[in-house]
């Protein structure tokens, strides 16, 4: 396995238990509705509903699958994986967008969704945006937000394949010092 293979997954297992970590603790600090939020909680959930989040969610996970098939190629560079290892790379890129699936359904990330909204909208604003999204221009946004949101994707993908190099390249130069800091501890 390449040291550049061996960081990647380093990496990535970082970003994974940082996302684990910002969720437990999003899970933690998130509050139950009180009895007054409830009028508040009913508009933040229609207004879900309108706009169609949850199909939105449901569509993420196969980009995400997408992605992280092409990131770990990428991450590999030229190297070719033989067949057999490229069975092991298949079987994992299939657990984890299990994993994916499962933490990330509808129905674990919807009262977090409400909870967001009915923080950062008074009533008044979760009313006019239900009140926008039924207008045909509401609907028009929600109708091109996919080609938006796929365009924007498509532009941050070319951004991250643009400084991938320069991210590979302080990849080595850290795993190069921290084997030097080793080296050094022994040492003394």
């Amino acid at each position: 396995m390449s040291l550049r293979f061996t960081l990647f997954l380093t990496v990535l297992s970082l970003c994974l238990a940082s996302l684990v970590a910002t969720a437990q603790d999003a899970t933690q600090t998130t509050t139950q509705p009180t009895a007054q939020d409830a009028a508040k909680n009913a508009l933040a959930v229609e207004l879900l509903e309108i706009t169609e989040s949850r199909k939105l969610v449901d569509q993420m996970i196969p980009q995400v699958k997408t992605q992280m098939k092409t990131m770990f190629r990428q991450m590999l560079g030229n190297q070719q994986l033989d067949e057999d290892l490229l069975v092991v790379f298949d079987k994992y890129s299939e657990r984890m967008v299990d994993l994916l699936k499962q933490e990330m359904r509808w129905e674990k990330l919807e009262p977090h969704y409400v909870q967001i909204y009915v923080d950062v909208f008074s009533e008044d604003e979760l009313r006019d945006l239900i009140a926008f999204y039924r207008t045909p221009l509401g609907q028009k946004m929600l109708e091109k937000m996919p080609q938006i949101m796929q365009a924007s994707l498509a532009i941050s993908q070319q951004q991250m394949r643009d400084i991938l190099p320069q991210i590979q390249s302080l990849g080595v130069e850290m795993a190069t010092e921290m084997q030097a800091v080793k080296a050094q501890r022994k040492s003394e």
